[in-house]
């Protein structure tokens, strides 16, 4: 992820917690409020995530790796204690 990116989000998600700069509605009930400044945070969110991906790639400066990278397949090491073979099952055949 980029830095300047991931700066701006958390940024984005502090000035969207109800009470830091704004609470909407005003006299709303402590689940709406929750909800309308979610809804607000995904809006800002998406509609400025692909320009701040394209500005902050421009500076190349990336943390971490990709969520996906992380979940890929692992490298399996061998034991020396086993040999190369793959391990086959034994058939179960029935007896007359």
């Amino acid at each position: 992820m980029y830095v300047l990116l991931f700066v701006f989000l958390v940024a984005l998600f502090v000035a969207f917690v109800p009470g830091v700069l704004v609470t909407l509605p005003p006299r709303g009930s402590s689940k709406m409020v929750l909800l309308t400044h979610g809804l607000l945070f995904a809006l800002v969110w998406g509609l400025l995530h692909s320009t701040l991906s394209a500005v902050a790639s421009r500076f190349n400066y990336k943390i971490g790796g990709g969520m996906l990278e992380a979940m890929g397949p692992k490298k399996h090491h061998k034991n020396k204690h086993h040999d190369d073979k793959k391990h086959v099952p034994a058939m179960n055949v029935p007896s007359k």
